[in-house]
């Protein structure tokens, strides 16, 4: 008979490593998500309470926060969507 093949990958040797980075890929996918839809709820919400309570200051920093995070969104969308730099030729 032929034996099992040995595991090329650490974590398939111990369990609790491999647990561990699935939850921590769960964990990462969770931020990912609180970092893209928090900052606009949260800044919906000020513009209202600032609408509501008749306060122009707070509704400003309602809309100052969601256009800073429109900006970076925009930036790291362009940057992470942008074509690949061509390699300098030199440099290998």
């Amino acid at each position: 008979m032929s034996r099992r093949p040995l595991p090329d990958d650490e974590k398939a040797n111990s369990p609790i490593l491999y647990v561990a980075f699935g939850l921590a890929s769960v964990l990462l996918i969770l931020a990912g998500l609180v970092l893209v839809f928090f900052p606009p709820a949260f800044a919906a919400s000020i513009v209202i309470r600032g609408v509501r309570s008749g306060r122009p200051l707070l509704r400003a920093a309602g809309y100052a926060l969601f256009a800073l995070w429109f900006i970076a969104f925009s930036l790291l969308g362009r940057r992470l969507m942008a074509p690949p730099r061509p390699r300098d030729s030199s440099s290998q």
